[in-house]
């Protein structure tokens, strides 16, 4: 460590850290992001961030980093046009403590600190300064970033989405699922039950879908949705129930509760005028063969209410490693701006050689 910290000065007890990093103004307020020990995150307006905030035109295109180690979590700034502050402070490099606010561009970021550690202050209660301190991380968040870039071949669907479909096994999805995360906040929409799998222990308070049932039979019956809030890693939860119909990948600017509203609403249908039975309901959008068949072959609009909280939904395909991603056709370029690739069908009969524009 950098000289001016001592190992005395840094509390090595209790969980690793676990770091959610939220927007608190501009179009994206509310849109979260979270670090686990040993990762890197990497903000800024353009692709080469792994969390982006393109409408910020005083954010630079790589602006800061946030490095989070067993007991600490630390910001630095990127060399950016415009620097970056802690609690309003300019700084180059900080470690940070629970609910502290970055500044960076136009947007400020809060910062929430779970199994948080002391960092070391002066007299005055103020965080020191870093110089040069290696945390030892990788390169990369989530999970292992591949030496190739996701491809996929397109076609537009009769509901009017593109539906991009990928096969290869590297990249894995969890890792075409990290890249969708550039777009919005990661989402899983989770049926231990329906894939035989045990929720992981950390899961200790689930938001099950199904909010109608006993309490008693929740946890036999429901589906989860699994947030950046939930003291929960989705990458490992991803990988080992692809291929199981039963992990919905959803990529949505909304908050959770909002979206956990819309998915109940739209589960349920709406109201009869004479009585409380549901009508118009769409069950099973919890499973990717039934969501896949209702976002690719439903009459055009049908669907709009459905989608209208989604950026992108990431399902299996019909064989593993195989993977489906339904967006807007105006979101294809952007896409592939942060890596994807597209390629044309063999059947020059089946090329499709232009993106729709948006609606």
């Amino acid at each position: 460590m950098s000289s001016n910290i001592s190992e005395s000065m840094i509390i090595r007890q209790g969980p690793a850290l676990r770091v959610i990093m939220e927007i608190t103004n501009g179009p994206f307020n509310g849109r979260k992001t979270w670090l686990r020990a040993g990762q890197i995150l990497r903000i800024g307006r353009t692709e080469r961030a792994d969390f982006t905030v393109p409408h910020d035109k005083n954010m630079s295109s790589l602006h800061f980093t946030l490095e989070c180690g067993q007991d600490v979590c630390k910001v630095r700034d990127e060399q950016s046009a415009n620097g970056i502050t802690v609690n309003g402070e300019k700084v180059a490099e900080s470690l940070l403590k629970h609910g502290d606010e970055i500044g960076a561009g136009s947007t400020k970021f809060r910062i929430n600190i779970e199994g948080s550690r002391e960092v070391p202050t002066d007299v005055a209660g103020r965080t020191i300064q870093l110089s040069g301190t290696e945390l030892n991380l990788p390169k990369h968040f989530g999970p292992p970033a591949s030496k190739l870039p996701p491809t996929f071949r397109m076609r537009t669907c009769m509901t009017g989405l593109a539906l991009l479909e990928g096969s290869a096994a590297e990249p894995a999805p969890a890792q075409v699922a990290q890249t969708l995360t550039k777009l919005g906040s990661l989402y899983l929409l989770v049926d231990f039950n329906r894939m035989a799998l045990a929720p992981p222990a950390e899961l200790t308070a689930p938001e099950y879908l199904y909010d109608w049932i006993p309490a008693s039979l929740a946890a036999d019956q429901s589906p989860v949705l699994l947030s950046a809030s939930d003291a929960v890693d989705p990458f490992p939860i991803l990988a080992s129930g692809w291929g199981l119909n039963g992990i919905v990948t959803l990529i949505s600017s909304w908050e959770k509760s909002k979206l956990v509203d819309h998915l109940r609403g739209v589960i349920r249908g709406k109201t009869r005028a004479d009585g409380p039975t549901p009508r118009n309901s769409m069950v099973g959008i919890c499973w990717p063969d039934i969501l896949g068949s209702m976002l690719r072959d439903s009459m055009p609009g049908s669907r709009d209410y459905l989608f209208s909280a989604f950026d992108a939904v990431l399902l299996e395909g019909a064989e593993p490693p195989q993977w489906q991603i339904f967006c807007k056709p105006g979101t294809v370029p952007t896409l592939q701006k942060f890596g994807f690739v597209r390629v044309m069908e063999d059947d020059p009969t089946k090329t499709v050689t232009s993106v729709a524009p948006p609606a």
